[in-house]
């Protein structure tokens, strides 16, 4: 979003990110590179909720340092901008009551050392 926004540059291909592990078996390959065995990677549905759009905004600040290195540099103006541009992307999970309900799914990872 932020990168749509023309607010930070994107990330470099393969660079670090909440999707670099994504492609399959990387998590996998990961863990056997670092010495582990017979690692089983399994997707699990997660479901997030907010109480509104500024909340999760929020929690990203929290959670992400590039999101907050960005966000902590920006005006009341862009600020708005971005929240504006949340509120669009989420507009298929935000509830009749202005809360956000988000499903996905995240990998989880067991082996052995």
């Amino acid at each position: 979003m932020l990168v749509s926004l023309e607010l930070a540059e994107p990330p470099p291909p393969g660079g670090l990110g909440p999707f670099a592990l994504s492609a399959p078996g990387a998590l996998a390959e990961l863990l056997q590179d670092g010495g582990f065995v017979d690692p089983l990677v399994e997707k699990v549905s997660i479901e997030r909720r907010y109480p509104s759009v500024r909340d999760w905004i929020g929690e990203t600040v929290d959670l992400s340092m590039m999101f907050n290195r960005v966000w902590t540099q920006l005006d009341g103006a862009q600020r708005q901008a971005v929240l504006a541009a949340a509120a669009e992307r989420t507009r298929q999970f935000t509830q009749p009551d202005g809360s956000l309900v988000i499903s996905g799914r995240c990998l989880v990872a067991v082996a052995e050392a």
